[in-house]
């Protein structure tokens, strides 16, 4: 006679609950956002101004790219 509940049977109900789980909380909006802000970035690269002078030392305008999810 086999055994309705083996462990077999268990780990994979377990990880077909979990997998059913994570998708539906990845579907599901919530009322919270996760913010996750990279690094700060020069902006030099990416603007050129007409008659802009060279920079004299480390200062400068950065950026800063943030993902919210």
């Amino acid at each position: 006679m086999r055994r309705v509940a083996s462990p077999g049977r268990l780990l994979a109900l377990g990880l077909a609950l979990i997998g059913v789980l994570a998708f539906a909380l990845w579907l599901v909006p919530s009322n919270s956002y996760l913010l996750l802000p990279d690094r700060a970035k020069p902006l030099a690269e990416r603007v050129r101004v007409p008659g802009e002078k060279p920079l004299d030392g480390s200062g400068g305008i950065y950026y800063v790219d943030v993902v919210v999810r």
